[in-house]
């Protein structure tokens, strides 16, 4: 008894299983996304935003969608959506936006349901890069084209079951080891130009230091050569007057007792003259007895 029951519960979860594995496979396929978030809680003035079309695809349970846009501030950024479909229906999407130099922008959780076969209802905060909520988001995912599933006898789909599974979870830990790579290639750059650009800025300080230095010792130098010549008095110079010796004063003769004539420097005057003094010499001679 206890045997029969035991096996009736194991077929019942074998059902269950395989109908909960066909509905995620079901969900396989192309979808289109909207994506919408409310005001910034810490900035007002950064109002909410839609993203009416964003590209989805599921495979296998695997999702995936990527956006491009240009910030406010003009800034190219991304956005990365990547998830998986439950059997169950419950759907989880990690998601990623950074900006065009590898920074983070905002990430978060979306969680949801499968509400029909063609729509998926997710929500979730988005959280600043030191993890502070600041808005709150919905995407909905609708069914754009569905997957072509060729269905398989039910004894076969029990066999390759356990298969499917074991390699949804391969390609679900290859997708996150990928990300994982990518995360840390980007984190390595990120500290490979920090590195540079700390070394480009001591260089630039050790020769802002150098010049300082080198300024200080012209200014004291020159500070020197003021003070020198403060200390030095100016050398006299003699004028031309008192570098020529004085010229030794020559004895002028003694005046005679008798009046001179100076010589005029006229001939004539001096021809008249001495005509003058022989006549009045003459007469005088002709005129004694």
């Amino acid at each position: 008894m206890h045997g029969t029951i035991r096996n009736i519960l194991i077929a019942l979860a074998s059902v269950s299983s395989l109908t909960a594995s066909s509905y995620a496979e079901g969900l396989d396929g192309r979808w289109q996304g909207y994506y919408t978030c409310g005001a910034h809680a810490l900035k007002p003035e950064q109002g909410a935003f839609a993203w009416p079309h964003v590209g989805f695809n599921v495979n296998n349970g695997m999702v995936s969608g990527r956006h491009d846009f240009i910030n406010r501030q003009g800034i190219p950024t991304n956005v990365v959506f990547n998830g998986r479909i439950e059997p169950t229906g419950s759907v989880r999407i990690e998601v990623v936006s950074r900006f065009g130099n590898g920074g983070e922008n905002f990430h978060q959780t979306l969680a949801g349901q499968a509400v029909s076969p063609g729509a998926i209802e997710l929500t979730g905060p988005a959280l600043n890069p030191r993890g502070i909520s600041v808005r709150n988001c919905r995407l909905t995912l609708t069914l754009v084209a569905a997957s072509q599933v060729t269905p398989a006898p039910l004894v076969q789909t029990q066999i390759t079951t356990h298969q499917d599974t074991g390699n949804q979870e391969r390609q679900r830990l290859e997708a996150q080891r990928q990300t994982i790579e990518t995360e840390r290639q980007k984190v390595a750059e990120l500290a490979r130009r920090a590195a540079a650009e700390k070394s480009e800025a001591t260089a630039q300080a050790q020769r802002a230091a150098e010049d300082r230095k080198v300024a200080e010792g012209a200014r004291r130098q020159t500070e020197e050569l003021k003070r020198q010549n403060t200390l030095t008095p100016p050398a006299t110079e003699l004028s031309p007057i008192a570098a020529d010796p004085p010229m030794p004063e020559q004895s002028s003769p003694a005046p005679s007792s008798l009046p001179q004539r100076t010589a005029s420097s006229n001939p004539l005057s001096v021809t008249a003259e001495i005509g003058i003094l022989a006549v009045f010499l003459f007469g005088e001679s002709g005129s004694s007895p």
